[in-house]
This record gives structure tokens, C-alpha cells and sequence, in this order.
């Protein structure tokens, strides 16, 4: 997705914010942005279906596969043990292992985009900031002071966030050059 479009999208967004009443427009809003129609975790595989339902299949050990009942969804990540998915009302879902946090986006609100990690979990909010929950040993969750992000991706023990400039910003561990992105320039988005 190129700068104009997500800023186009962003207006948007923020237009249908105020129409609670009017869910095909914020839907469409949403839709506007880049989604994750499949997405594989450690044991599972999860996909986006037509009308916003989800199927999985695969190891269910943690429940990482119990989306059966999710409704309304724009998009899906799959983490290690855990799933979550965007719901075209800016909420994000989660099921699966819980044992650093990584599912706990309930009160998460205004997101446009999500990715899950190892153990963490990371989204992005319509105003260009970034959220961020779970394990954060090596600081892969320090992302609160990132601001003008239009792409969010949560790796193992990283998170790195495309700036609407191009550049990349990273935060976590980096033991392989993983976060060395900082010379990065011209970097794009692409829609879907």
C-alpha cells in the first residue's frame, strides 16, 4: 500500500469511526488496509474466509485452533502456540497459549493491523502507533514510542514496523542482525 492510500485509508477510518451504526462503511474502511488471509503458526494454519469467518487446522494442544465461533474478522496471524485476529470493528481476538500475555488484546481498540510472534503479540493502530503484549525478555515489545508506522511484523523475539517514509524501525533481540534494519530506505507496502 502506497503513503497516499494508507493516508486515504486513515482519513477514512477515522470519518466511519464516528458511525457506529454504519458497519459495511467501517468494514470497507478496514478493508482498505493490507489483511493476512492465511497465516501458519509452530503446529497450526489458520485462514480468513469469505464474510469474515475462520478455519483452522493442524496441533490444537493450547486451543490455538478454537476460532470456529469468531465472526467479523479482516484479518489473522498465527503465533507459536496462539492465534489472533482483527475484527472489522478495530478489536483484535486471541486464543491459544497464554502464558506471557500474548493474548491479552481484549481491550485493544482502533487497530488496523496484527501480527503474532513467538510469545508476543503486536498491532497497529490506526493512528500510526503500535501496540505491543507478551513476552518482552528481549524488548520485543517496546514499541510505544513508535509513532507513523503503516506495517507491523512480530518475528520469533523481534518486532520491526515499516515507517510511512519507507524506513524500518526494530526493537528485540538481535543476535543474527535481525534488528539491523536501520540503513533500510524505500521500503513498501503492499495491498493484501
Amino acid at each position: 500500500m502506497n503513503e497516499g492510500k494508507y493516508t486515504e485509508a486513515i482519513t477514512n477510518l477515522h470519518k466511519c469511526s464516528g458511525y457506529s451504526n454504519s458497519r459495511d462503511l467501517l468494514i470497507e474502511c478496514l478493508n482498505s488496509f493490507p489483511s493476512s488471509t492465511i497465516s501458519v503458526g509452530y503446529y497450526h494454519t489458520v485462514g480468513l474466509k469469505s464474510y469474515g469467518t475462520v478455519v483452522a487446522t493442524g496441533g490444537n494442544y493450547d486451543g490455538q485452533c478454537d476460532v470456529s465461533d469468531w465472526k467479523d474478522i479482516v484479518a489473522v496471524s498465527a503465533g507459536y502456540f496462539h492465534t489472533v485476529g482483527l475484527k472489522s470493528d478495530g478489536t483484535v481476538v486471541a486464543t491459544g497459549k497464554n502464558n506471557y500475555g500474548q493474548c491479552d488484546v481484549s481491550d485493544w481498540k482502533d487497530i488496523v493491523a496484527v501480527s503474532a510472534g513467538y510469545v508476543h503479540t503486536v498491532g497497529l493502530k490506526a493512528d500510526g502507533t503500535v501496540v505491543a503484549t507478551g513476552d518482552n525478555k528481549y524488548g520485543q515489545c517496546n514499541v510505544y514510542d513508535w509513532n507513523d508506522i503503516v506495517a507491523v511484523s512480530a518475528g520469533g523475539v523481534h518486532t520491526v514496523g515499516l515507517k510511512s517514509d519507507g524506513t524500518v524501525v526494530a526493537t528485540g533481540k538481535n543476535n543474527c542482525g535481525q534488528c539491523d534494519v536501520s540503513g533500510w530506505k524505500n521500503i513498501k507496502t503492499t495491498n493484501g
